[in-house]
């Protein structure tokens, strides 16, 4: 389905659903969170933010649910991404039994995001300048971290994906403290 706003067709949808409840302020810092990913993808893939902007589509709250629309290659990057990103949290919770945030190492994000490999298979040089691209993988990361940590239930583009019910209360209690810890953690070392 082509949107009335998407005349050119270089354009695609995102449905978010994060299933947790979630106060007013943490309902703003997820929308900024996929805000801040979606402007750090325009700028790896060297699109211009302003004139492809993140639009809203369609808003629900209580649990989160957000269908936006931006330009496609960054659209279809970052689903990709948040996908990765569940899984990740989601197959480390289960096997080890403890929450495991994307790490700060390079090599593993880029393991994870494949970051290098998406970005030259849009075409885009990643030999210049590989300092922006691994800060950009950092920010890439954290925000992945904010946006998906602690979610038990997330449906991306209507693929749910989900811890055993058993799991979720659990998942749920140590992901406040193990997001906290983390965040402290980076708080110091910004200081």
């Amino acid at each position: 389905m082509q949107l009335e706003y998407d005349k050119n067709g270089l354009n695609e949808e995102l449905t978010l659903l994060l299933e947790s409840e979630h106060s007013l302020q943490k309902f703003i810092d997820k929308l900024q969170y996929i805000k801040n990913l979606y402007s750090e993808l325009c700028y790896l893939f060297q699109v211009s933010d302003n004139e492809y902007p993140l639009k809203i589509v369609k808003m629900e709250s209580g649990s989160l649910f957000a269908k936006v629309f931006g330009e496609a290659k960054v659209i279809k990057t970052l689903s990709i991404w948040i996908e990765n990103t569940v899984s990740y949290f989601h197959r480390n919770y289960t096997n080890e039994g403890q929450i495991k945030s994307i790490t700060h190492k390079l090599e593993v994000i880029e393991n994870l995001l494949e970051t290098t490999k998406k970005l030259e298979e849009a075409g885009i040089d990643t030999t210049k300048n590989k300092e922006a691209l691994q800060k950009s993988s950092l920010i890439i990361a954290r925000e992945l971290n904010l946006l998906l940590g602690g979610e038990p239930c997330i449906t991306i583009n209507d693929h749910k994906h989900s811890i055993t019910a058993e799991l979720q209360q659990k998942y749920l209690e140590e992901s406040k403290t193990h997001f906290l810890i983390a965040s402290q953690e980076e708080s110091e070392d910004n200081d």
